[in-house]
């Protein structure tokens, strides 16, 4: 790899790599996405969810290579911008084809296929390798000598695009924040705002995003007079909203009035996605020049050029803000308590020594992880699940009573699993194949597992040397106290 680009092209082959390597990153997260998310359920969305992650990375950078810029500034902001929306946009792609599908699916089932990771992914990413790509685009630009502010000034229509994908983005920001504290605290009482975030987001691209096609800020307008012309537009714009909703529902005598009134704090919360949304397209703005006869024509302003870029700088400023958000999008899987040994855990709960055995004779244990303090094991059948047993239970976890306690209860349970009509079915012969093991016998008949069960299940116990379950016969004093001896033996 060559350690300094040198030539006229040096920029265009900087953006080349930094493009192909948010292609690698994204085939990488789509390697982990297919470990952490759960797709029995449903696999179409999972697969759509995806390939929206890999559509992203080639999408995106090919939008920005094409994309004309004035100012650094406003290359960062738009580009970053369109990364943050992609994410935005695929989250309602998703819901919507619940809907359209009719999948028996709600908000809540969908963890399963680790939504969190996928918007976090696109959110963090988008935004990261969005700045870059598109500093590096307006470097190309620089390095052509085709400035941007050479081009006839935005039409309203241009104007009115770049807004709505700037309002996309503010919406989606806001509608990932709180969902962000959801996905990291399991349990979590904090609503899915997604829903009301799609409905804010469609309503805002008829009222705020037209404001700077409508109203344009004037050319000699600073930076942050733009952003408050358009936050303070944004702000009437919702009283003038609020006020007619209260008039009307007063004229009506309608109960909805009250809740207007009292919720007025909560209604001007609606603000913060439009601040966000001006503070992107003002300093963003091209403004709309207003040409005379009489004013003499002058040079267009040139921002200095940048250095080019030596190619190990690059790799380091394009991997690390993607493993940065590889990382938190990791956490977004995983219950704040677990940290990362949690990854992929939809819910978990603490338990006892027993229950492993119980799993560890039953179906499997799917991972383990064990530390000082704690262990986190996996049942096999559900890797969603993360079972704790903490530092006291660990202590105990390899008591014989235990080891009995769950091995017994493994037992019972696929000894309820038996359909007595289908002894000689294949399920069912795999479950005999599995009393074999944990008794060490086998039975002839469902009868004479009945007879055997009802028998002997309240005095077995876990032989170590044979490794399965074995009578104990009961001795007299045993008999003469049988609440002593259900203490010594569960």
């Amino acid at each position: 790899m060559l350690n300094v680009f040198t030539n006229r092209n040096s920029f265009p082959i900087s953006y080349r790599l930094a493009w192909g390597l948010w292609m690698g990153c994204s085939a990488i997260y789509v390697t982990a996405y297919f470990f952490v998310a759960d797709l029995r359920g449903d696999r179409t969305h999972g697969l759509l969810l995806a390939s929206m992650i890999v559509l992203q990375a080639i999408f995106v950078p090919a939008c920005i290579w094409r994309a004309k810029f004035a100012s650094h500034l406003e290359a960062a902001i738009r580009s970053a911008a369109g990364g943050i929306a992609f994410s935005g946009l695929t989250v309602t792609l998703f819901l919507y084809t619940e809907t359209l599908f009719h999948t028996p699916r709600n908000l809540t089932d969908s963890e399963s296929l680790q939504l969190g990771f996928v918007s976090t992914i696109l959110l963090l990413g988008g935004l990261a390798e969005g700045i870059q790509l598109g500093v590096l685009r307006w470097s190309i630009l620089q390095q052509a000598s085709t400035p941007a502010s050479d081009a006839p000034a935005d039409s309203a229509w241009r104007r009115y695009l770049k807004s709505a994908v700037s309002w996309i983005a503010s919406v989606t920001v806001f509608c990932w924040l709180p969902n962000a504290y959801q996905w990291s605290a399991a349990g979590s009482s904090v609503a899915n705002l997604v829903p009301a975030g799609i409905f804010v987001g469609i309503a805002g691209l008829f009222l705020t995003a037209p404001i700077p096609a409508i109203f344009p800020a004037s050319p000699s307008a600073s930076r942050g007079q733009r952003v408050w012309k358009y936050s303070a537009i944004s702000l009437l714009e919702l009283i003038s909203i609020w006020t007619l909703a209260t008039v009307a529902s007063l004229a009506h005598q309608s109960l909805l009035a009250v809740y207007l009134i009292g919720g007025l704090p909560s209604f001007l919360l609606l603000w913060a996605p439009c601040v966000l949304w001006a503070m992107m397209c003002g300093p963003a703005e091209q403004p709309v020049l207003q040409k005379t006869e009489s004013s003499p024509p002058q040079a267009a302003f040139r921002s200095p050029q940048l250095a080019p870029m030596s190619s190990w700088k690059l790799v380091t400023m394009s991997l690390v803000p993607q493993a940065c958000a590889f990382l938190a999008a990791l956490l977004a899987t995983a219950p704040v308590s677990l940290g990362l040994r949690g990854v992929g855990c939809l819910h978990y709960y603490s338990t006892n020594g027993a229950e492993y055995w119980f799993w560890q004779a039953y179906k499997g244990i799917g991972s383990r992880s064990e530390s000082s303090d704690r262990m986190i094991f996996r049942p096999a059948v559900d890797s969603s699940a993360c079972v704790v047993i903490n530092q006291k239970e660990m202590a105990s976890l390899q008591d014989p009573k235990q080891v009995t306690l769950g091995y017994t209860e493994a037992t019972r349970s696929w000894y309820w699993l038996i359909d007595p009509d289908e002894w000689e079915s294949t399920r069912t012969k795999e479950i005999r194949h599995e009393l074999v093991r944990l008794l060490g016998r086998e039975f002839s008949s469902y009868a004479e597992l009945r007879e055997w069960w009802e028998l002997n299940n309240q005095d077995l116990f876990w032989s170590a040397a044979d490794e399965r379950l074995e009578v104990r016969e009961p001795s007299v004093q045993d008999l003469a106290n049988p609440y002593a001896y259900h203490l010594k033996h569960p």
